[in-house]
């Protein structure tokens, strides 16, 4: 056992509160986080714009990716870092017009996510989709491909050689309900 006057080492060191302080370290803590506020603010700008300038995409202009960008936020939520570089990367892919479209898609199916708009996205490169028009014939296609499978499937078409391949039973109501009440 250590006597009481000896100092404190490890998790056991005390630190000094916040209330103990003086003012005016305090307000010179303030101006610093601010400063540092600023400076973080002018590394992001700069980040930006090397990123949009140094983009192998030569359609994926300043403006376009600001669109994108307003649309996002307006739409999804505020942008971070992380969905700022997936969203330049897809530019590298298909035009600005396209990655709106997936926005616009994942809010119409209430998906607002970058990982709903990321696999509509991905499913659309995989399809060889780059441009705005190629994305409305695709569209287009499957949503009739849709509505023709919607309409079959009201019938019961069953290929053959599957487990459920037998035929339909088909029965009278009138004759069961007569044998129900026993009048036959």
């Amino acid at each position: 056992i250590k006597p009481l006057d000896t100092p404190l080492i490890g998790a056991t060191k005390h630190m000094p509160s916040n209330r103990i302080r003086s003012k005016e370290e305090g307000v010179i803590n303030k101006v610093q986080r601010i400063i540092n506020k600023e400076e973080v603010e002018e590394v992001e700008a700069t980040i930006k714009e090397s990123l949009v300038t140094n983009s192998e995409n030569p359609a994926a202009t300043a403006v376009g990716i600001k669109s994108i960008i307003k649309i996002f936020e307006e739409n999804i939520h505020a942008i971070t870092p992380l969905v700022y570089e997936k969203i330049l990367s897809f530019t590298k892919y298909v035009s600005d017009e396209v990655i709106i479209m997936a926005i616009t898609e994942a809010v119409n199916y209430n998906a607002k996510n970058i990982k709903y708009i990321s696999s509509v996205i991905n499913s659309w490169i995989s399809e060889g989709i780059k441009t705005a028009k190629e994305v409305v014939t695709y569209q287009k296609k499957w949503n009739s491909n849709n509505s023709s499978s919607s309409i079959n499937s009201g019938s019961h078409s069953v290929k053959s050689g599957s487990f459920c391949d037998y035929e339909q039973r088909t029965y009278d109501f009138a004759l069961l309900e007569k044998q129900l009440l026993g009048l036959t």
